[in-house]
């Protein structure tokens, strides 16, 4: 099975968020580093999200704020 790797802004587009608090939850480590890459070029990163850990990722983390 092919992975799939969508951007930053498809990320938080899928789950109705601003790509900045992606970035955001990423310096407070809250995304995993398996979930995402990010490859740096000479002044701007490029990240990119396994679609499927993604996914993955956001589903737990939604469940943990509605037992909250």
């Amino acid at each position: 099975m092919e992975r799939e790797f969508i951007s930053e802004r498809q990320a938080a587009m899928l789950i109705g968020i601003m790509p900045k608090t992606l970035l955001n939850w990423r310096k407070k480590g809250a995304i995993s580093k398996d979930v995402y890459t990010e490859k740096q070029y000479y002044n701007i990163a490029r990240v990119t999200y396994n679609k499927e850990k993604f996914m993955e990722w956001y589903s737990h983390k939604e469940n943990l704020q509605k037992s909250a």
